[in-house]
This record gives C-alpha cells, structure tokens and sequence, in this order.
C-alpha cells in the first residue's frame, strides 16, 4: 500500500516525541516540497498562535485548538510516508477555506516566521481549492 500524497492544509495525526510527554499530535501540513508543518495545540501553550474552530473543520479536530505559530516544523516526508503506509500516522481531513485564509493573515503577521517562510506558508495556504 502506498500512503496518499500529502496536499496544503491536511491535517495529520502523528506521534511526536518532541513534546512532553511524548504523545500523538496533529500537524498541519503547510509546504509539502519542503516537509513544512505546524503543530496544533488543544490550548494556547506556546504564542503566537491562532485558534481554529472544530465546527470549520469538520474530521480534522475534535474540539477548538491552536495553530502553533513558534515556528516551522520540518518533517522527513519519507519516515511520514512510511508512518503513514504502516498506519502508525493519519491524515484526518483537511482544513476549510475560511481557516487556511485566517491562517494566512497569522502567519504573516507571526514575528517568530522569517520573510521565505511567511510567503511560502501564505502562498501554499491561499492555493487550497
């Protein structure tokens, strides 16, 4: 089996053993050609952060949360592909417009993203169809 491709504002449920404790988390996917991710909080631990609604994005969340906007997470999208082809990793859905467009005002507003990475985030973001 062969995982799906991966597409600007999926949603990922992976494990992280950066956080602690070391737990599965959501990713937001961002930039694919570079494994650019954000994390997604179920509170607003670490600022500059914006909220997304679980009503917005339907299959993506459970409950309202927060796009951490700290700074970019970058991914080995071969190790993810192998996570997700052995079902150890999940895209849950992907998020609506009306996020990705909130999003995308965040990000350029965020002081901790430098200028490439808020106008690769922005671009990637304004293209969800």
């Amino acid at each position: 089996m062969t995982a799906p491709a991966l597409r600007p504002g999926d949603v990922v449920l992976l494990f992280d053993g950066t956080v602690r404790p070391p737990k599965h988390k959501r990713f937001l996917c961002v930039v694919v050609a570079e494994g650019w991710f954000l994390r997604i909080n179920s509170r607003p631990h670490f600022p500059p952060h914006v909220p997304i609604s679980a009503a917005a994005n339907p299959g993506c969340l459970d409950y309202d949360s927060f796009v951490e906007l700290r700074g970019v997470i970058e991914l080995d999208m071969g190790e993810l592909a192998e996570a997700l082809d052995r079902r150890e990793a999940r895209i849950l859905g992907r998020i609506g417009a009306w996020t990705a467009a909130a999003l995308v005002a965040a990000v350029e507003a965020a002081p901790t993203l430098n200028a490439a990475e808020k106008a690769a985030i922005a671009a990637a973001l304004r293209a969800l169809d």
